[in-house]
């Protein structure tokens, strides 16, 4: 074998060996299933990026599907009365992401099954096949609507243990942690009708928020 047969095989090595590496793992990893009797979708959770901020005594935080979500995209996607977003970048097909609001925040929560603080928070999932198109329903609400089964929700049955402070690192990165354990869910196909159906959940991992103070000015 020629040295440039060996430097080839060695440099082929080496590339296989950094695209093992930089294959991307969810930090937090789950199914979400609605007991529906006509619905059989299903939304999994793998949750690759986070934002968090806290404010005044209020904490927000945003999960992501999508490993390419930024704080800025996140924010333009939950504001409030804001212009029609798409989110692509946001919520990938099939998966589902999560929104935290935690008032009186004192720099932790550590909370079992508590109905006051999973009513402020709220699960989307782009469930079975689709996209996202601009539509118009009714007279006036034109926004990015999923084409498929879209479910959305809350914690029903959990534990969490959330923990940071907005001042954490000085780039920025990682200011918070949060711990989630997942096991039931209520909500509804909000889409198709307004009768509620529970969801079994088995949602579970832990993940390092990247500071999003825009969190702070999106009105929820």
């Amino acid at each position: 074998m020629t040295q440039i047969s060996q430097a080839l095989i060695f440099i082929g090595l080496l590339a296989c060996k950094t695209e093992e590496e930089e294959e991307l793992v969810p930090f937090i990893t789950g199914v979400v299933a609605p007991e529906h009797p006509e619905f059989d979708v299903t939304g999994e959770f793998e949750i690759y990026k986070a934002f968090a901020f806290n404010d005044q005594g209020t904490f927000w935080a945003y999960l992501s599907s999508n490993p390419e979500t930024t704080c800025g995209e996140a924010v333009q996607y939950l504001k409030v009365g804001g212009d029609p977003f798409d989110p692509k970048n946001i919520l990938s097909p099939g998966k589902c992401n999560l929104f935290i609001k935690i008032s009186d925040w004192e720099g932790e929560s550590i909370a079992k099954d508590d109905v006051s603080l999973s009513a402020q928070s709220a699960i989307q999932c782009a469930m079975g096949e689709g996209e996202f198109k601009l539509t118009t329903i009714g007279t006036n609400d034109t926004d990015y609507y999923w084409t498929g089964k879209w479910w959305q929700g809350a914690p029903h049955g959990y534990e969490w243990d959330i923990s940071g402070d907005r001042d954490g690192t000085a780039d920025q990165q990682a200011g918070y942690e949060i711990i989630l354990d997942i096991y039931e869910l209520s909500g509804a196909f909000v889409h198709d009708e307004f009768d509620k159906y529970d969801a079994d959940g088995s949602v579970s991992g832990t993940i390092s928020a990247y500071i999003c103070e825009g969190l702070a000015s999106t009105g929820l």
